[in-house]
């Protein structure tokens, strides 16, 4: 949006809320496609800096943008653009610690201690994944409100008793391949 072309007041709304918002003059120009300088001067020219504007401008910015129907459609597609970009990474992360894990079940050379070192990494990395999935999509307030009897299955992560060491080792013998 750049070359001398007029920003229209709902750039500008846009760009002041954002800068309540807490956002720095160069996020501002991502998020807006303006430039950083376009961004300063109009800030400048309306008196806008961190924190600025009273509660009541801001509703009232806000609730004008909200009723812009072409706003919400950008901000809905940026949304989904970036749901479905963290989706194809989760997949991708999934079949890499699938492969590496294959892998380490077919290593018969690997040390034991090793190969559970990295099945533990590798536990940890997919917990990790299943919580930001469910965090991100908010997958644990859906089934909330749906009539599900139980609870959804979890892995859970913790240090080995020596009890539960020794049972392992006893249970494994002396050709222990995972």
């Amino acid at each position: 949006m750049s070359g001398g072309v007029s920003k229209t007041p709902d750039q500008i709304k846009q760009c002041a809320l954002l800068r309540e918002a807490g956002y720095s003059v160069a996020s501002i120009s991502d998020k807006t496609g303006i430039s950083a300088s376009t961004v300063t001067r109009h800030l400048k020219k309306h008196g806008i800096g961190k924190g600025s504007l009273s509660s009541e401008a801001i509703d009232t910015a806000r609730a004008e943008l909200i009723e812009d129907g072409t706003l919400v459609d950008k901000i809905k597609a940026e949304v989904v653009s970036i749901l479905l970009d963290d989706t194809a990474q989760f997949k991708a992360l999934r079949s890499a610690s699938a492969t590496i894990l294959e892998s380490l079940i077919n290593d018969t050379e690997m040390d034991a201690a090793l190969k559970a070192r990295a099945l533990s990494a590798l536990s940890t990395s997919l917990l990790t994944q299943q919580s930001l999935i469910h965090k991100t999509l908010q997958i644990d307030k859906y089934f909330a409100d749906q009539d599900i009897d139980g609870e959804l299955p979890s892995l859970e992560i913790r240090r080995m008793t020596s009890t539960e060491v020794d049972k392992a080792v006893e249970l494994a013998g002396t050709d222990f391949v995972i």
